[in-house]
């Protein structure tokens, strides 16, 4: 068979069709329509399919990828390494508190599109140490940039928080598609941060952020959306006052460790 998808909308869909794509007779053609947004997660996906044996080609552009269904999937004994996108809450809670923190088992000869979060940290100032699967921030003073993270949408979240705290203006741009996650990421972040005193102004495919002082504590609804219930949890450890995340129930989807493993960095916080 053969199906279209828009590019521009989340690489989710696109990993499901190929992965179902192994199991059908025949063959499977999809074609993506437009722009292909999120690409290095399919590029995790196709890398994983390979490994275990499925029948997949695909053009260097990703615009048209065939799988021939059928074919016997072979196990794979394969070591995970950490995941970037959730490794970025942390080291963001360690630029904006001018703290040294050390995230390991972390792979940077993987196909993780989110170890983007080293440059996007750097190109904001902080300073950034890489190790044998490791990454470390130390104190450093962020200053505000533009950030396009238009293939790095998982990234956008602690990378607003970082903005808030960083000298000047910050762009996150290219990112409409962020509208179309959990919950409408753009307008959740700049509804909650700007309760938090952030100056903040929600653009059409992005943020736009001017750097301030400190925050303010706040009750702060992450509408059950567990990178909103992170973002706004790190941006409370530079907040006066106590900050309360309604919905952080849903933070274990990805980091179910995340409240431990900042209470063992010295963050004040626990679940309610």
């Amino acid at each position: 068979g053969e199906v279209t998808l828009p590019g521009g909308v989340s690489s989710q869909f696109i990993s499901a069709l190929l992965i179902a794509g192994t199991q059908i007779d025949g063959e499977l053609e999809i074609k993506i329509d437009g722009e292909l947004v999120s690409r290095p997660y399919v590029e995790i996906t196709l890398e994983l399919m390979k490994l275990a044996g499925a029948d997949v080609r695909c053009t260097q552009d990703l615009r048209r990828m065939r799988i021939r269904g059928g074919t016997p999937l072979r196990p794979l004994e394969i070591e995970i390494p950490g995941d970037f996108s959730s490794a970025a809450f942390p080291l963001v809670a360690g630029a904006i508190t001018h703290s040294r923190v050390r995230v390991e088992n972390l792979d940077f000869g993987g196909p993780q599109g989110d170890k983007r979060v080293v440059d996007f940290l750097r190109d904001l100032g902080g300073e950034v140490e890489i190790g044998k699967n490791y990454v470390e921030i130390n104190d450093g003073e962020l200053e505000g940039t533009e950030l396009d993270c238009k293939d790095n949408p998982d990234l956008v979240p602690p990378l607003a928080v970082a903005g808030c705290m960083a000298e000047g203006k910050t762009e996150i741009v290219n990112v409409p598609h962020l509208r179309l996650k959990e919950s409408d990421r753009l307008h959740v972040l700049a509804a909650g941060l700007g309760k938090m005193g952030a100056k903040i102004k929600e653009l059409s495919d992005g943020l736009r952020i001017w750097g301030v002082s400190e925050l303010r504590g706040s009750t702060v609804d992450s509408l059950m959306d567990h990178r909103m219930a992170m973002a706004f949890a790190v941006a409370g450890l530079v907040a006066r006052g106590r900050t309360i995340v309604e919905g952080a129930e849903s933070i274990p989807v990805s980091y179910p460790t995340f409240v431990e493993d900042m209470r063992s960095l010295g963050a004040r916080m626990r679940i309610l």
